[in-house]
């Protein structure tokens, strides 16, 4: 606790504290509030793009920017577009258009336009307009006229992404709250004030839509005209109407209208709409107003690392100018009241897809918000469970590439969702599959398109997925450029999650109803789209190597790219495997073994250190540009990995360090992965997949920590192919604490991570030792379905055949009277705490301001350095500290604290400082929902770890790397922390809490 007393202590000597705002957490991340930005190196233009704070739910996306006194709050919604598409009406390219163009010698057409130089088709569409495109929903902007020129402007964020402001001039000063709910569309601000003469306003402001109308800037140049396009067969493509500006009593809002669509074919409307609570206010709109909202600084930064982007920062530019200089619409709230000491402001963004009458929708969501109040709002928002947060986002549509939809009217590639960069085993590894959901049925709703693709473009079975997508409706799939839809992977790394999900989870009735369904047509386009050689192998042509070489003539750089070959291996082989389980398709099985079986090898340049694989046939060197194509079977296609042939592997590797300007790669997170896949890492990687790979049909643990690294690291209940729940640590240099899970009964395969025979599987679920083999450096055991298992190294195993378990129930507090315990342990109630009726009986409440019971300490209460012990309560969450909810602690250097954090996840903490010594375990899963949950502590020596159950499931361990005693002169507290300056309380119920001892090591 040495080193939490000396962060509070820091934090308080920094001013990160505030004290002018009542009820204020302290600030956990300082922000910067100077004219150019919180990011200088994106200082092209200052507003949401380097917003002083950004805030994103997963639908709605916020920037907070501007001047103390013109603070200003951008948004923009995810469902908020532009949605006209006039491409079903187009020609298409054809694969046989490719072709021929292909033959002839005009490069210009193959390197430079979209369309090849065929007018009027969907491909020129997509350069003639700036649409489909997301749209900006609109400001919320707080001006304080005393403030300009302020001699102090600060920021920064508390837990759960909650915004304090601090604003100072003169006598006149401002403190601020904001956040954006994580599962409302609902933006809560409470202000507080002091010495304010000149009257606050609120405003709404919309600008008008800023496009030119037949032209484009989508392109990243300057507005212009796409030649040789046939506007007027567009009858549709006009001006959209201008933002409206409306009040109605206490409401005023900005409402902006969309064409009809094929999406929307009444038409789609937003209302942003806001209400000021706690003071009187005036309320006026104005339309065609211009200078109504937060200008746009524009400046001429453009770093040189960031050379490739400098096109990107000329749109920002164009799109940034051509806002500043549009007319809009704005509602203006002037407060009222003299002296002002605070007031607070609710709004909402409701949308068509949330609502049939928006309108009315926003008025009872600001109702509602009103009447739960800005604290209880917050406390709700940050008692938002992981799972609860999944949820919603579930239900919100996918987010596609547009990261800044809060100030332009147009995003580069119409904000287009880039399908070839979406990778998301992170996820499954993890175990949030869930966030992948919006994701599938976007593919599953994309299958009539794809189909109709690969029909009418490629002469094909099945279906194929283009390069992007956008959230409309069409007959057919948006045509972009036909360079880059040429990447033939597309289609498998499109379905990829939907087997991935298989793998992981085991789920049959997933794999046969929506995996296997789409993975058949994706299996048939190739199988149609391949050709066999003279030379015996089948070929994959034309394809190209994503964003490298692009269409060349005759097809000379656009033969068996390693994208299209590994991703062609890797979808046949999911469907030849998916297809024996089920049973089905056993004669489109046999062509797909002889594809895979003779699939053309994976091409490679000489050079001097020896062959390397390059990114297409006959390349005629390396390189390196966006994505790292000459090694996308590492990264993306799991064909290269640590159980690949050791030459194979090594060639692997050889192909990296080849890569030409790797310090200046523009993705240099694919450089990091891929070092990881292949073993040559120089610093640690603790995501899901630097913690656990097993691709390879093993289980490897810690892959991303480079051998003999110290480190402390944990996971829990990650998910392994087969169907396997995997938790660890990685303590000093050793892994321990190895737990598995199987959810399939299916053999399990450990790469062992000690190097040493002796280790020892035992099966927790009824505690018997279970026979395995070592196959190599491989350990091999039989699990059943729903049996836990855990895997003990050498030193472990010695550890816990000396366990000695015994079980004693130490004391337990039922509070079903005021002095409650066995034993005849006490916990005697203080400062506020009662005991309340609840279903079960009675139980502890606590308000979270000083009340907690407390026990004297007895000697029984002490554990030795080599005892196991365990601390359990039942709780129910009513909300949440800035620092933590203590549940029992026992207070001293010597310690052990059993907690729930803010974000409402439990943790354990033990410390015994022998040379400040501590261990800590933080569970994966919340409890703050509101609902009663069992959480259970375990310091388990027996393989010197520490583990929380939640409702009797594991839900985190982590290595308990304590050395000493916790033996304490001072009481244990339910519901209270103290520990030198630093106090915390509990606020919520606290029922049946047990401390005992489970057992202790023999000596040795």
């Amino acid at each position: 606790m040495i080193r939490c007393r000396f962060a509070l202590a820091l934090a308080l000597f920094l001013g990160m504290v505030s004290r002018d705002v009542p009820g204020q957490s302290p600030i956990v991340r300082k922000l910067n509030t100077n004219p150019d930005g919180n990011i200088p190196r994106f200082g092209y233009v200052t507003g949401p793009v380097c917003g002083i704070a950004n805030f994103n739910n997963g639908d709605v996306h916020g920037s907070f920017w501007n001047k103390p006194q013109a603070m200003t709050f951008s948004l923009g919604k995810n469902d908020v577009w532009d949605r006209r598409y006039f491409g079903d009406r187009k020609r298409i390219i054809t694969l046989d258009d490719v072709k021929r163009i292909c033959a002839e010698d005009d490069p210009k057409r193959l390197h430079q336009r979209n369309d090849l130089g065929i007018p009027n088709t969907a491909h020129a569409l997509y350069s003639a307009y700036d649409f489909p495109c997301p749209k900006p929903v609109g400001q919320i902007i707080f001006r304080f006229p005393g403030l300009e020129g302020a001699d102090e402007y600060s920021a920064g964020f508390e837990v759960k992404k909650v915004l304090s402001v601090k604003a100072a001039k003169g006598a006149d000063r401002v403190g601020l709250r904001a956040f954006l709910h994580e599962t409302k569309n609902l933006l809560a601000v409470r202000v507080r004030c002091d010495g304010i003469t000149s009257p606050p306003k609120v405003q709404l402001y919309r600008h008008r839509d800023s496009l030119p109308q037949r032209t484009t800037i989508h392109a990243l140049v300057n507005p212009a005209r796409q030649p040789d396009y046939d506007y007027d067969s567009d009858p549709d493509n006009g001006p959209l109407d201008p933002p409206e500006a409306g009040t109605d009593g206490r409401y005023f809002w900005i409402r902006q209208r969309f064409p009809a669509d094929k999406t929307f074919p009444n038409g789609f409307e937003y209302v942003l709409m806001a209400r000021i609570e706690g003071t009187p206010c005036a309320i006026e709109t104005k339309q065609n107003v211009a200078n109504g909202g937060s200008r746009f600084l524009i400046h001429d930064v453009s770093p040189a690392d960031y050379k490739a982007l400098l096109p990107w920062f000329k749109f920002e530019r164009k799109a940034a100018e051509l806002v500043n200089a549009a007319p809009g619409s704005l509602a203006t709230a002037t407060i009222q009241e003299k002296p002002l000491s605070g007031f607070t402001v609710f709004a909402v963004v409701v949308t068509t897809r949330d609502a049939e009458q928006p309108m009315t929708a926003a008025k009872k969501q600001l109702d509602a918000a009103v009447a739960q109040g800005f604290d209880s709002i917050l406390a709700e928002h940050r008692s938002v469970t992981e799972k609860q947060r999944a949820h919603w986002i579930a239900t919100r549509i996918m987010r596609y590439n547009a990261f800044h939809p809060t100030y332009a009217d147009a995003t580069p590639w119409h904000g287009d969702y880039h399908f070839n960069e979406g990778y998301f085993l992170h996820q499954i590894v993890a175990g949030n599959i869930s966030d992948l959901e919006p994701r599938l049925r976007l593919l599953e709703g994309l299958l009539p398109a794809t189909r109709r693709n690969a029909r009418e473009v490629y002469g094909c079975r099945g279906c194929c997925f283009p390069l992007v997508a956008y959230p409309i409706k069409s007959d057919r799939v948006v045509y972009a450029s036909v360079t880059w839809e040429l990447g033939i992977e597309n289609t498998a790394f499109m379905l990829q999650p939907f087997w991935q999900i298989y793998q992981y989870t085991q789920d049959k009735a997933f794999l046969r109803e929506r995996a296997y369904p789409m993975m058949l047509e994706g299996a048939r386009f190739y199988a149609d789209y391949v050709k066999k050689g003279d030379d015996g192998y089948y070929h994959v042509i034309p394809t190209v190597s994503q964003e490298h070489w692009g269409l060349t003539k005759n097809f000379k750089l656009n033969r068996d790219s390693v994208g299209a070959l590994s991703f062609v291996k890797y979808h046949l082989k999911a469907c030849i495997e998916a297809s024996e389980i089920l049973g089905v398709n056993a004669d489109e099985r046999k062509q797909w073994r002889e594809i895979v079986a003779c699939l053309a090898p994976y091409p490679t340049l000489q050079t001097d250190a020896g062959p390397v694989f390059c990114d297409v046939r006959d390349a005629l060197r390396l390189l390196n540009y966006n994505i790292t194509a000459n090694l996308v079977m590492v990264l993306w296609a799991e064909d290269i990995h640590f159980d690949s042939p050791l030459d194979l592997l090594e060639m692997a590797r050889r192909s990296y360090y080849a890569i030409p300007d790797r310090e200046h790669s523009h993705r240099k997170g694919y450089l990091f992965q891929i070092r990881r896949n292949l073993g040559i890492l120089e610093k640690p990687d603790l995501s899901p997949l630097g913690c656990l790979i097993s691709w390879p049909g093993r289980i490897h643990l810690f892959p991303g920590i480079p051998k003999g690294m110290k480190r402390n690291a944990s996971f829990s209940h990650y998910l392994a192919v087969g169907g396997f729940e995997v938790s660890a640590s990685y303590a000093g240099t050793q892994v321990t604490g190895v737990e598995i899970r199987s959810r399939a009964g299916k053999t399990c395969r450990i790469a062992n991570p000690w190097g040493l025979p002796q280790v020892l599987v035992r099966d927790v679920t009824d505690g018997s030792v279970v026979c395995h083999t070592l196959e190599g450096d491989t350990i091999v055991f039989p699990t059943g379905a729903g049996h836990i298992y855990r895997v003990f190294s050498p030193s472990e195993g010695e550890r816990a055949k000396r366990y000695a378990p015994d079980r004693k129930l130490i004391a337990q507090w039922t509070f079903e009277k005021k002095q409650t315990g066995s034993n005849g342990f006490p916990a005697v109630l203080q400062h506020g705490a009662e005991l309340v009726s609840v279903k079960k009986g009675k139980a502890l409440k606590l308000n979270g301001k000083g009340a907690h019971a407390r026990v004297e300490r007895r000697p029984v209460f002490d554990f030795a350095e080599d005892q196991a012990f365990a601390v359990e309560a039942c709780v129910k969450v009513e909300g949440s500290g800035a620092d933590m909810s203590p549940i029992l602690s026992s207070m001293d250097a010597k310690q052990y604290v059993l907690a729930v954090k803010p974000d409402g996840r439990p943790y354990f903490y033990v410390s015994s400082p022998r040379g400040d010594v501590w261990s800590s375990v933080v569970a994966r899963s919340a409890v703050s929902d509101g609902a009663w949950h069992t959480v259970r502590a375990v310091r388990d020596v027996a393989d010197g770890t520490l583990k929380i159950y939640i409702d009797g499931k594991l839900d985190g361990t982590a290595a308990d790397t304590t050395r000493g005693d916790f033996s304490t002169p001072n009481p244990i507290t339910i519901g209270a922390y103290f520990y030198g300056e630093r106090k915390a309380f509990f606020t919520g119920l606290i029922d049946d809490v047990k401390i005992e001892s489970l057992g202790r090591l023999a000596k040795e």
